[in-house]
C-alpha cells in the first residue's frame, strides 16, 4: 500500500507542473511528525528507479533527519556549502544501494537558518546544483511554526504539503 501510495505522489508531482517547471520540489508539513521525510526518501528512491538522477537535499537545519534514513554522517552538508567552507560536491553523499540517488544532509548547526535558506548563497548553490540532476527534493521543515520553508518555497518549482490524518485539527 505504501508503494502504491508513493507511486501516486510521484505522479500527481510530475503531472501537476509542466515538465521544465518539476525539477526543484520542496516537501513540508504543517507541524513535525506528519512523515515529510519518509515521504522525501521513498519519492526520491521511486525517481532514481526509474532511471532518473536524483539529489535529496535536507533544508530542516534544526531537526535534520535525512541523512539517519540513509545511514549517512550529517558533518558537511547544506549548512557548510551555504556559509561557502565546503563545496557542493564535498557534501553529497550517493547512495550505492540505489543507483541515481543522491543526498545532501543538513550540515553542521547553524544559529540562523532562516537566514541562509534566504541568502543569495542559497539561490547559488541551487543554480549550481540544477544542471547536474533531473530532479532536486527538498526536505523542508514544517511550515506553521518556522518561516525556513515560507523563504524557500518561492524559489521552488512545486511543493509537496505532506498532512497526517487526524494530526491537525481545525
Amino acid at each position: 500500500k505504501l508503494i502504491d501510495g508513493i507511486t501516486n505522489v510521484r505522479t500527481a508531482a510530475l503531472f501537476s507542473m509542466p515538465a521544465d517547471r518539476s525539477k526543484i520540489i520542496m516537501c513540508t508539513s504543517a507541524v513535525p511528525e506528519e512523515g515529510k521525510t519518509t515521504i522525501v526518501s521513498l519519492l526520491g528512491m521511486s525517481l532514481a528507479e526509474t532511471g532518473e538522477k536524483v539529489l535529496l537535499v535536507d533544508a530542516d537545519m534544526r531537526k535534520s533527519a535525512l541523512h539517519r534514513i540513509f545511514g549517512l554522517e550529517n558533518k558537511r552538508g547544506l549548512s557548510n556549502c551555504l556559509v561557502s567552507s565546503v563545496r557542493a560536491r564535498e557534501a553529497i553523499h550517493a547512495i550505492d544501494e540505489i543507483p541515481g540517488l543522491y543526498v545532501m544532509t543538513a550540515g553542521g548547526k547553524t544559529p540562523s537558518p532562516a537566514t541562509l535558506l534566504g541568502s543569495a548563497s542559497f539561490e547559488r548553490l541551487l543554480r549550481e546544483l540544477e544542471p547536474e540532476y533531473e530532479r532536486i527534493i527538498f526536505d523542508a521543515p514544517p511550515a506553521l511554526h518556522i518561516a525556513d520553508s515560507l523563504i524557500i518555497a518561492g524559489k521552488m518549482h512545486g511543493v509537496v504539503f505532506v498532512l497526517h490524518s487526524g494530526k491537525i485539527h481545525q
